[in-house]
């Protein structure tokens, strides 16, 4: 069941230190190269290993001060997509071959009709993702916008399961694409770090709630953790803010007119199994 309410005593929030400073991590991520494929397990900085615990334990602690002050780390939830050539529309979709894998950081080529794809994906264990697999890409974008994005990979079988999604955009579903990341659902998880949001300090750290087949965890940046019911994901959450926009009209005095309503960092990789 989807989760429209955030209520610390029944959702647990996986809180993980390792502040680094805000900001786009363009030309972070390292220099793409030829790989074998081999697993890093070396993790980036936040992360944090196996299985977090779920709303079926025992009643968490409210997140502490020191989180809630505690920077974004882009890397968590990092996600890019490249297309050569470029689309020209709103979306694209196609059946596609990994062409390339490198894991660290995460990279996946892939081979799509007449198009290479690159996807970025920071920090990720992408071991799990072979040469030579098909995977069927599902790319959106608003207003042919590069920053606000989403995209799945699945099998390209009759399960469709879920392999890798990201967002990169200021909400957690495409317009009109509710659906778009099942078996997951996520919803926006206010008043975690509550603020009294000024035009001088509009933006609010809020957290993502994970839903699937009836078990919710939620997320507050920087956090990743292991989730799933019928298959276990690996989440990872860089930024989610609220940027209280609606304080230009609230003042008359105030321009909020560069931010956008959300923003919304994040990326979904399927664990290994084992």
């Amino acid at each position: 069941m989807p989760i429209h309410s955030f209520d610390a005593r029944n959702l647990l929030i996986v809180l993980v230190a390792g502040a680094v400073a805000c900001g786009s991590p363009s030309g972070d991520l390292g220099e793409y190269t030829d790989s074998d494929g081999s697993e890093d397990t070396t993790e980036g900085p936040g992360q944090t290993s196996g299985a977090a615990p779920t709303t079926t334990g025992d009643e968490p602690a409210p997140p502490s001060g020191a989180s809630c002050e505690e920077s974004s780390d882009m890397h968590l939830g990092w996600n890019h997509v490249v297309f050569e050539p470029d689309i020209t529309g709103q979306e694209f979709a196609a059946d596609c071959t990994v062409s390339a894998v490198q894991p660290a950081p995460a990279f996946v080529s892939l081979e799509c009709l007449d198009r290479d794809v690159r996807i970025g994906l920071g920090d990720a264990d992408i071991s799990q993702i072979v040469v030579g697999a098909p995977l069927a890409l599902d790319y959106r974008r608003r207003d042919l916008s590069h920053y606000e994005n989403w995209f799945t990979l699945r099998r390209t079988d009759a399960s469709a399961e879920l392999v890798v999604a990201g967002i990169s955009a200021t909400a957690l579903a495409p317009p009109n694409a509710p659906e778009f990341f099942a078996p997951l659902h996520m919803t926006p998880g206010e008043g975690v770090c509550p603020i009294a949001p000024t035009c001088d300090s509009p933006m609010e750290k809020i957290a993502v709630e994970f839903a699937d087949d009836g078990d919710a965890i939620a997320l507050l940046p920087p956090s990743a953790a292991t989730f799933g019911i019928a298959a276990r994901y690996r989440l990872g959450v860089g930024e989610a803010r609220n940027n209280h926009i609606e304080l230009s009209d609230a003042t008359g005095g105030c321009d909020l007119s560069g931010l956008s309503p959300y923003n919304y960092e994040v990326h979904v990789v399927l664990a290994p199994a084992g």
